[in-house]
């Protein structure tokens, strides 16, 4: 039975994560699935609450989003000069640890430096990276509860909360489609990443093989004459 279209993970790497990627390898379907290791759960000396799917989904939001984190270190990188380890705006990018402060750093960059013509496609880029970092990481940084306050009975957790303090506190009830709604998005997110940046390399369907940063410079403002 054939399943949905997807990205493959087919990429060269580097020390910047994921370099350069052939476009002719752009869908493949997914045949099959793996099963949940239910009786992986006897190992560990205290029970969580989320379900074994719940469990799986919230994997998926994880692993999505650190794909995420590695296409906007490929987005700010492409400001920088490749050749210089010591460029300035890679140094403050990389030592810093927020992904909050980071997207603010490619926001000022993108504005500084990319042509009018692509600035709102990657301003959204921009925003929609925000809005599914908030609902990760309430998924991950939240604290699971059990089923109280469920309006019907299901084998999933409530969902996550937090107190507040240093961050705002929510309550926020998830099941597990709920949880794989939020996978989703970001590998929406993910798709639109490399859709923006195979546009941007200019190949087209060619099949032709084309490096990120590459086509992320092609998009940018020539610099001033000195």
């Amino acid at each position: 039975m054939g399943g949905a279209k997807r990205y493959p993970s087919i990429c060269n790497y580097g020390d910047d994560g994921f370099r350069g990627l052939n476009s002719s390898y752009v869908l493949r379907t997914l045949l099959g699935a793996h099963m949940i290791p239910t009786n992986a759960r006897k190992k560990f000396r205290f029970s969580v609450a989320p379900s074994d799917r719940q469990l799986w989904a919230i994997g998926m939001v994880i692993v999505q989003w650190s794909s995420i984190e590695q296409m906007v270190k490929i987005f700010v990188h492409a400001f920088t000069n490749e050749d210089d380890p010591s460029d300035p705006v890679r140094k403050v990018f990389d030592s810093t640890r927020s992904m909050s402060i980071r997207l603010d750093q490619w926001e000022e960059l993108a504005k500084q430096h990319i042509q009018q013509s692509w600035l709102q496609p990657m301003l959204a880029l921009i925003n929609e990276s925000r809005q599914v970092q908030d609902m990760r990481d309430k998924i991950v940084h939240g604290v699971w509860s059990d089923k109280e306050n469920a309006q019907v009975m299901s084998s999933d957790a409530h969902g996550p909360f937090s107190w507040g303090k240093p961050g705002h506190p929510f309550s926020w009830k998830l099941d597990y489609n709920g949880i794989l709604q939020v996978a989703l998005r970001i590998d929406r997110l993910h798709a639109e990443m490399f859709q923006f940046v195979l546009k941007a390399s200019g190949v087209g369907n060619s099949g032709a093989d084309f490096m990120l940063g590459t086509a992320l410079r092609r998009i940018q403002n020539a610099p001033s004459p000195q």
